[in-house]
C-alpha cells in the first residue's frame, strides 16, 4: 500500500481487501488521512455496497450515519415505502438523529400515517453481519429514470460548493462511490486548509475571530421539482425542525487533528456580522483552482472527505449522461462524534 501526497488531497494506492479484517484496516487508515489531508482518494474498488459500506462503517466509532436515509437497493430497486418514509423522517425530526422521536407536535401538523411511520422501528443494518454480495441499501446519486419518481437524489442540474456538514449534529464526513457511467461526469473538490495557510495577512485578519451565522435552506442548494420525493421530504423537515436548522460557526476551524480551516456554506444564508463583502471575498479566495481538485470518476473510484474544512460541487453536466451516472453516498462522523462541533463552536 502506497499513499500519494498531493496538494489538495492524498490517494491511497490499494487493491479492494477481501477479507473483513483487513476492511477495518484500511478504513482506520482512511480515517488517518482523512484527518490529515481532509480527502482521500482509493481508486478502482470493490463496487458491491456490502464493501463501500463496511469501509464507511469502519471509519467513524459510530458506523454509517446516514443509513436512515439510505432508500434504495444497489440495482436502484426502492425499499418499501412505509421503511423510507420511518428512516428519512426519523433522520430529520430528531437534533442528532437517533432513534427518538422529536416531540414536534407543536410545530408540524401530523396526519396518522406520519405519525405512525415515525413511531415504526426501524432497524440499522451491519454491513460486517451481511453475507450475500450487493444486500446493503444504499443512497444513490442519480437522474436514472427508474420507476415512478426516478433512482436517486441530486438527480440532475447544478450544485454550487456546499458541505454536508449543515447543522451542529450533522455527520461531517461524506464518501462517494462511482457505480457506473461516472466518466463524463466530474465533482471538483475545495480544500481550505491551503487555502487559509496561503491566505494573504488582511484577508486572514479579517476572519480571524469572526463568526458565520446560517439558516438551512433546501431551495437554494438544486432544483426541488426536480427532487426524487423521499430526499424533498427530508430537506423540507429539515427546514422545519428549529434545533436543526439554524447555526453559528467560527470561520476558522481545527479539526480533532488541531489543522486549521474555513467553514464555508454560502447555500444556507450564510452571513457574517459587520463585514459584508467577506463572504464573497472568501468565495473568490478559496475556490481558486489551485485549492481545488477534479475527480473525473472511474468506476470503482472512492472518495472520502471532512467537511468540516472540505467543500464540493458539481459543475453542469448534460441530463442525459446524469440520468446514466450512478454514484453511491454514505456518510459518517470525521470529528463530530460526542456533539464536538458544537462543543467547538459554543461562546
Amino acid at each position: 500500500m502506497d499513499t500519494l501526497i498531493h496538494p489538495t488531497h492524498c490517494e491511497i494506492v490499494v487493491d479492494s481487501p477481501d477479507n473483513d479484517d483487513d476492511i477495518r484496516e484500511l478504513g482506520r487508515i482512511c480515517k488517518e488521512w482523512l484527518l490529515n489531508k481532509q480527502i482521500v482518494l482509493l481508486r478502482k474498488q470493490n463496487t458491491d455496497s456490502n464493501y463501500f459500506a463496511k469501509l464507511s462503517e469502519s471509519i467513524a466509532r459510530d458506523g454509517i450515519y446516514n443509513w436512515r436515509q439510505c432508500s434504495w437497493m444497489p440495482n436502484g430497486d426502492l425499499i418499501e415505502l412505509p421503511d423510507q418514509v420511518a428512516g428519512n423522517i426519523g433522520y430529520t425530526t430528531t437534533p442528532e438523529a437517533n432513534n427518538d422521536p422529536w416531540n414536534n407536535s407543536k410545530k408540524l401538523a401530523w396526519n396518522s400515517t406520519t405519525a405512525a411511520a415515525i413511531d415504526k422501528t426501524l432497524p440499522r443494518i451491519n454491513p460486517f453481519d451481511l453475507k450475500e454480495p450487493n444486500t446493503y441499501p444504499v443512497q444513490r446519486v442519480t437522474g436514472e429514470k427508474k420507476g415512478k419518481f426516478g433512482g436517486g437524489i441530486f438527480g440532475t442540474g447544478d450544485l454550487d460548493w456546499h458541505c454536508n456538514l449543515g447543522n451542529y449534529y450533522e455527520a461531517d464526513g461524506v464518501g462517494l462511490q462511482a457505480i457506473k457511467d461516472a466518466g463524463d461526469a466530474s465533482t471538483f473538490y475545495a480544500n481550505s486548509v491551503p487555502a487559509l495557510k496561503e491566505m494573504p495577512d488582511e484577508l486572514r485578519a479579517r476572519c480571524e475571530g469572526k463568526r458565520a451565522t446560517f439558516l438551512y435552506d433546501h431551495k437554494k442548494w438544486s432544483d426541488v421539482s426536480k427532487m426524487h420525493p423521499m430526499q424533498r421530504i427530508t430537506m423540507q423537515f429539515l427546514a422545519l425542525n428549529l434545533d436543526r436548522r439554524e447555526m453559528e460557526m467560527n470561520l476558522i476551524q481545527k479539526n480533532r487533528k488541531g489543522i486549521e480551516g474555513i467553514y464555508f456554506h454560502r447555500l444556507n444564508n450564510m452571513k457574517i456580522e459587520g463585514d459584508e463583502t467577506l463572504v464573497q471575498d472568501l468565495y473568490e479566495w478559496m475556490f481558486q483552482d489551485k485549492y481545488v481538485y477534479e475527480h473525473r470518476w472511474e468506476t470503482g473510484d472512492i472518495i472520502f472527505m471532512d467537511q468540516l474544512i472540505t467543500q464540493h460541487k458539481r459543475e453542469f453536466v448534460a441530463e442525459e449522461l446524469l440520468e446514466k451516472r450512478v454514484l453511491h453516498r454514505f456518510t459518517f462522523m470525521v470529528n463530530n462524534d460526542d456533539e464536538w462541533v458544537k462543543e467547538q463552536n459554543s461562546i
